[in-house]
């Protein structure tokens, strides 16, 4: 068998259901027929600008339709590296190794529109200047052309097991951004495994919440298009209004009534805040979805246990892992069993079958196929039912004494949910920060840093809470972004009255 990522690995029975809640229009359906015409269009289109094995591709594409993934699988036929892109949010931002690791770029796609987005306009432009080809499509042209990308005409598959498919970086939360790069066989065979695991089943109705921004999302959408049968593809929901008063407010009940009326049972969804939302507005609609899993990647919040314990959902899914392993080493599941007394710092019980994990001295190791070994820098602590995650392996320091950000993030819990701060610790100017989109923890920044210095014997103290009201955009692949915190943090001092 060859080892590689082609269209034979999508189901042969997959639908497509594309562009949900795009302005109340129909949804497009398609079959694998359909999606194998998409893939040759994309395949000549490359091949027509020059596209040759080992060029690498970027793009970034409305995640609402299937056409980002048809340009992925044209990518991996033709053997070209697929680079999950860091997303720059300004110039210096655009310095930093983590968008700048895998360029230039041979071939750069993108909708045009997303060059006036206040959030990816910087990184729009970054990516245009550092690629030799860039095809740029207008929305109207997209949407036109969207029923016409594509051709019974094919071309030959280039790929072979060996070459690299995936290109990504780690997210740098422990130091410098790792470079990390994936064959086809590997992600062939771990992804023949993780369905597993992930407890995919062929009847799941399995919603694309997310874009693949992500090296590890990969290996989660992949399964999913072996396994499931009926795919669905929204419209993003991040960013959108949090407050009643906001015209796009109303965008999470449309939500729950397109996953009612479609009768989810899968939701891939990277963000928590989203899913806090998700569940705020089913609370208040009294909506159940008791048949639903969501997906999440991050750690699970205490704040949603109630709601799956009514019956709200069916249960909420972690899984646990680095993006130089691309797959799960642990998976929690939050459900109706275990919600009275579940520990949002719980990981589960190691996954079997594709890696050998054991927990040595607190650290997680893991061991792949080939006999490679990766050593996490998290560190862990076994009790009877399974591991928990303890901290980073690095801790920092202020006033040479160790900080460990969960104590701080413990204490701001108090105060608001997880998904709603950051903490900053500068070592350099001996600081330490809060940063919230929540104005009630805002307000109560005078307690929070009574709590602070109390907890460190005043020995470290709070230095100030700063209000951002768009939290959401220091976060990459679900995680705070050290940078953009720091220009939040760089902005407040200049901008604080003495």
């Amino acid at each position: 068998m060859n080892k590689i990522i082609t269209r034979d690995w999508i189901n042969d029975e997959i639908v497509f259901h594309s562009g949900m809640k795009r302005n109340k229009l129909l949804v497009d359906t398609y079959i694998k027929k359909d999606f194998c015409e998409f893939i040759n269009y994309w395949k000549l289109t490359l091949l027509s600008k020059g596209a040759k094995r080992g060029d690498k591709i970027g793009f970034v594409i409305e995640p609402s339709d299937i056409h980002p993934y048809a340009v992925m699988f044209a990518a991996f036929e033709l053997g070209m590296k697929v680079v999950v892109l860091h997303r720059p949010n300004n110039d210096k931002e655009c310095l930093s190794a983590k968008s700048n690791t895998h360029l230039p770029l041979d071939f750069f796609i993108y909708l045009s529109v997303y060059k006036t987005h206040p959030l990816l306009s910087t990184a729009m432009r970054h990516y245009e200047k550092n690629s030799k080809v860039v095809l740029s499509y207008g929305p109207i042209e997209w949407e036109t052309k969207k029923h016409t990308f594509r051709t019974t005409e094919e071309s030959p598959i280039l790929a072979q097991p060996g070459d690299i498919a995936l290109l990504c970086n780690s997210s740098g939360t422990t130091g410098t951004p790792k470079l990390i790069s994936h064959t086809h066989e590997f992600l062939h065979d771990l992804c023949s495994y993780n369905w597993i695991p992930l407890e995919y089943k062929s009847e799941d109705h399995y919603l694309h919440l997310s874009s693949v921004n992500h090296g590890a999302s990969l290996a989660l959408v992949l399964p999913a298009f072996h396994i499931c049968k009926n795919h669905f593809f929204y419209f993003s929901i991040h960013g959108i209004g949090r407050s009643p008063g906001d015209p796009n407010y109303k965008e999470y009940e449309t939500f729950l009534d397109d996953c009612i009326k479609h009768e989810i049972t899968r939701i891939f969804c990277t963000h928590g805040g989203v899913l806090d939302e998700f569940i705020n507005h089913a609370k208040n609609r009294n909506i159940k979805l008791p048949n639903t899993n969501v997906m999440i990647l991050s750690f699970i919040s205490p704040d949603w246990c109630s709601f799956v314990k009514e019956g709200g959902l069916q249960s909420i899914s972690s899984p646990f892992g680095c993006s130089e392993l691309c797959g799960p080493v642990f998976m929690t599941w939050l459900d109706a069993y275990n919600a009275d007394n579940f520990n949002p710092k719980y990981l589960g019980m190691p996954t079997w079958g594709f890696y050998d994990t054991e927990v040595i001295d607190g650290r997680i190791h893991t061991k792949l196929p080939d006999g490679k070994e990766i050593i996490f820098d998290d560190i862990v602590e076994s009790k009877n039912d399974g591991y928990y995650f303890v901290s980073k392996n690095r801790l920092q320091k202020l006033n040479d004494i160790d900080i460990n950000p969960l104590d701080i993030i413990e204490i701001v819990e108090k105060y608001t949910t997880r998904y709603l701060f950051e903490v900053y610790v500068d070592e350099i100017y001996n600081e330490l920060y809060v940063i919230t989109s929540d104005l009630d923890a805002y307000d109560l920044r005078n307690e929070i840093k009574n709590e602070i210095d109390t907890f460190y014997h005043h020995n470290v103290t709070l230095t100030d809470v700063i209000y951002c009201i768009d939290l959401q955009s220091v976060t990459i692949s679900n995680k705070a972004d050290k940078d953009k915190l720091k220009g939040i943090v760089d902005k407040h001092r200049l901008t604080k009255t003495p």
